[in-house]
This record gives structure tokens, C-alpha cells and sequence, in this order.
């Protein structure tokens, strides 16, 4: 009936519940674009006003005013670089971590449809670092109660069958 508590539990995939942890996502990722364009904006504008007035400086060599154009574009690049990285490690990461909410949601949900579909031996199993742990704790209690008051009832039904049969057979 009941599972092993001390059994470790893998996730087999880890978007579970798309629409949850997409959104999460989207709300990330926006924000990381967000203030990508913003900071990269401010260094572009810096760079335009910095070569601006670098061409109004008489006395800078124009070579020097050329390696400090290049520099500032290649620090562009590498912030652009930067961010593309650190936007798909935030990518990663809000998927794994989401997981450990929207897992438990659509471990419960399946354990209860289940259980509405007449499988009541199942229970809710979610990993230690999951979120929602005692709400899947009290559930699974309710469940366990449920089965055995369903299993209650089945003998009372049986006792009153074999009872009244005994009683129809007793009058004949």
C-alpha cells in the first residue's frame, strides 16, 4: 500500500508542468533582457558620446582615438557575450528550480486523479528538496484514512449481504 519513505526519488523529465514554469520563465527572462538592453543602451550611448568627443579633441593622436574606439566596441562584445551566456545559465536554472514546485503540483495532481480513476494505492512521492512537503504529508494521509474507510465500508457491505441472505434463506 504505502511506499517506501526512505526511497530516492528521480524526476524524469524536468518541464512537468509547462504552463507554470514557462511563465516563471518568460518573467525571468524578460527581466534579464530588460536589463541587458538597458545596461548595453547606456554603454552604446557612453561610447557614441565618448567618440564624439574624442573627435573633438585636437590634441588626442588619431590612433590612440582609434584604439580606444576599438576597445570600448570590443568591450561591447564581450558584455554581449556575457550576457548571452548568463541569460542561459539563468535559463537552466529557473527550469531546475521551478521543478521543484511544479513537480510536487503535478505529482499530487496525477496522484489524485488517479485515485478519483480508482487506483487507491497510490501516494504521493515527491524528493526531499521539493517544495510542498507537508501538503503532500497531509494528503497522503487523507488518502491512506480514505482507503480505509472504503475498505470499511466494502466489509460492512459484504457483512450485510451474507447477513441478509442468511435472513431471505432463514424465511424460506
Amino acid at each position: 500500500m504505502n511506499q517506501p519513505r526512505n526511497r530516492i526519488v528521480f524526476r524524469k523529465q524536468y518541464i512537468v508542468d509547462s504552463r507554470i514554469q514557462f511563465r516563471l520563465l518568460a518573467i525571468v527572462l524578460v527581466s534579464a533582457v530588460a536589463n541587458i538592453l538597458i545596461f548595453s543602451g547606456y554603454l552604446a550611448y557612453l561610447i557614441y558620446n565618448f567618440n564624439s568627443n574624442l573627435n573633438l579633441m585636437t590634441t588626442v593622436p588619431s590612433n590612440e582615438k582609434m584604439q580606444l574606439i576599438t576597445f570600448a566596441k570590443s568591450m561591447l562584445r564581450e558584455i554581449y557575450f556575457i550576457s548571452s551566456a548568463l541569460s542561459l545559465m539563468i535559463v537552466f536554472y529557473v527550469i531546475a528550480y521551478s521543478n521543484r514546485f511544479a513537480g510536487p503540483v503535478f505529482s499530487m495532481t496525477r496522484t489524485l486523479k488517479d485515485h478519483l480513476a480508482g487506483k487507491t494505492d497510490r501516494r504521493i512521492r515527491i524528493r526531499k528538496n521539493d517544495y510542498f512537503q507537508e501538503l503532500a504529508m497531509v494528503i497522503n494521509q487523507v488518502l491512506d484514512k480514505h482507503e480505509g474507510l472504503m475498505k470499511e465500508k466494502a466489509g460492512k457491505t459484504v457483512e450485510d449481504l451474507s447477513s441478509s441472505s442468511k435472513q431471505s434463506e432463514d424465511k424460506n
